[in-house]
């Protein structure tokens, strides 16, 4: 248990630093370039992030879960290994070609940021993060990388002024990612046998492959596309109030999804040696802690979100609170989720009940989007993605009703946090502000909160309890 704390750890930090960058840099750049500045590169990024999906994120469980199973076996996992980054090169060549086809041909505007995000896209093609993720060495993948982010931030820092020199922004961060992903190649030398491609194994990726892959590409429609739609109705500036909203809950989700990717090749193993028992325990495991962290984190962004907005944005930013307020619920339905998908569905090769939720919410997103948004602009699309997220997760463990016994899960436990997480909340909310300073206000009350969550938690879940304090002693000892 304490080696997946700590993986745990070391992967939420990988995973905050693989979008770091924005919440460094989005209190400077928000007063350098401006909401128009930051709407701009919403919208064009957009397009390199649901590529991201395509190349590398979409299928990293696929690649996890693969990886995971033979990682015992060196001669196996070098053919898994290769064979699933050609399969990844292959397709990043050709989203490459697209790509590049598609911002001349349709002659798009801001054509320069569109075509300096190419180096961004390489970086995607040769990223093999999942990698280590699979073979449970989370320590090497965050390390290596720290020093790029934080170098990134500082060039950010000296060369970002004015709105002009969005290409700049863009230039560094699309290089940052590049380089990053080079950074992995170093370690991957004595891990794996030299290339080798097996035909008939690289052949029968493809299938499972494209199964986890396609909805996750729907999936994107309604986390990266819906600013490409949103801000064709809408002005740069409500685009970055619907953009800049989901920033913190963003980050907090990338710590959240840590969970699950850290529990997917314990999952796995535990399937592949006929653990029915762990399977369940592991899920349980991951569901319990998902649901108070994330508890936590919606409550403290939730009560500061008043003050939070013009602090860290900028008064320009004020419009956004009600946006921002509203897609706080994200870190909570998410991750939520994802645990039934992303890790379960995913483990036990259902891949049927990972996908059908996704396109569900694909759909709905499209159509409540283009009703919605040309009459409540930044507002209506941020109610629409909440309603998506929502629905999604409910589908999500809807799908897997039949495969989980949801008895165990959703325990009387469960259902009396949520109880006092809402009760929580209600009264926190109304809590007038304490301090002339916006940060030490903000700070105060997260710690209050935190200091009153610790007693429920530990009362609701004696179990966490136990392994918490456990290995506690252990780390002191």
């Amino acid at each position: 248990m304490k080696k997946t704390i700590k993986d745990i750890l070391y992967n939420a930090v990988y995973q905050l630093f693989l979008i770091i960058l924005p919440l460094l840099t989005t209190p400077i750049l928000s007063r350098r370039i401006g909401a128009d500045g930051l709407g701009v590169y919403g919208y064009v990024f957009s397009m390199a992030q649901f590529l991201m999906t395509v190349i590398a994120i979409g299928m990293n469980p696929f690649r996890i879960r693969n990886i995971a199973k033979v990682r015992k076996n060196k001669h196996e996992l070098s053919l898994q290994f290769w064979n699933i980054y050609l399969m990844q090169l292959l397709i990043g060549i050709v989203a490459i070609a697209l790509y590049i086809g598609a911002v001349i041909l349709l002659k798009l505007d801001y054509t320069n940021l569109y075509l300096i995000q190419i180096v961004f896209i390489a970086g995607l093609t040769l990223d093999i993060s999942w990698f280590f993720q699979g073979i449970e060495e989370f320590s090497k993948v965050v390390i290596r990388n720290t020093l790029i982010k934080l170098s990134s931030v500082i060039l950010i820092v000296l060369f970002v002024w004015t709105r002009q020199d969005l290409w700049i922004y863009v230039l560094i961060t699309s290089l940052a990612n590049f380089i990053g992903s080079l950074v992995f190649w170093i370690s991957i030398k004595n891990k794996v046998e030299s290339p080798r491609l097996d035909k008939t194994l690289f052949k029968s990726l493809w299938r499972p492959g494209l199964m986890i892959l396609i909805p996750q590409l729907f999936m994107q429609v309604y986390t990266t596309l819906d600013k490409t739609v949103v801000g064709y109705f809408v002005s740069p500036t409500q685009l970055s109030y619907y953009d800049q909203s989901q920033k913190i809950a963003r980050i907090i989700l990338a710590l959240l999804t840590s969970i699950t990717i850290v529990m997917l090749p314990k999952l796995t193993g535990a399937l592949a040696d006929g653990d029915d028992e762990g399977v369940v325990r592991y899920t349980k495991k991951s569901f319990d802690y998902t649901l108070i962290i994330s508890v936590v984190l919606f409550t403290i962004v939730f009560v500061n979100t008043k003050n939070f907005v013009p602090w860290f944005f900028g008064e320009e930013f004020k419009p956004m609170i009600s946006n921002m307020l509203i897609v706080g619920s994200l870190i909570i339905v998410s991750p939520i989720g994802g645990i039934f998908s992303n890790q379960f569905s995913i483990a036990i090769e259902k891949d049927k009940a990972f996908a059908y939720p996704l396109i569900i919410g694909a759909i709905i997103s499209v159509v409540g989007n283009i009703l919605i948004v040309p009459y409540f602009s930044s507002l209506g699309g941020t109610i629409v993605l909440v309603v998506v997220e929502t629905l999604v997760c409910f589908l999500k463990i809807y799908f897997v009703k039949d495969e989980l016994n949801l008895k165990i899960i959703f325990s009387k436990n469960v259902l009396f946090f949520v109880l006092l997480g809402v009760v929580i909340n209600l009264l926190a909310f109304f809590i007038p502000t304490l301090f002339a300073s916006a940060f030490i206000d903000m700070a105060f009350k997260s710690i209050i909160l935190m200091i009153i969550f610790i007693p429920i938690t530990f009362f609701t879940f004696p179990e966490i309890k136990s392994e918490l304090l456990s290995n506690f002693g252990k780390i002191r000892r």
